[in-house]
């Protein structure tokens, strides 16, 4: 595994998470990430910034 920054063309890849932590949240009641934070804007403004990392395993992004 390791941990890198991310980049523009793997944001569908980490929205994709970020959409299953989200409903996970929703299912144990936990009111974290329910108003649309965080987006594809906020996204896109911390790659630019090199402030988003994603994990990597095996070629494929398993966190962020």
């Amino acid at each position: 595994m390791i941990i890198r920054h991310a980049q523009q063309e793997e944001m569908n890849k980490i929205i994709a998470l970020y959409d299953q932590a989200k409903s996970y949240f929703r299912k144990m009641n936990i009111f974290q990430w329910q108003d649309g934070y965080p987006n594809e804007k906020t996204l896109l403004d911390d790659i630019i910034k090199e402030g988003s990392y994603v994990l990597v395993h095996n070629d494929e992004i398993i966190g962020s």
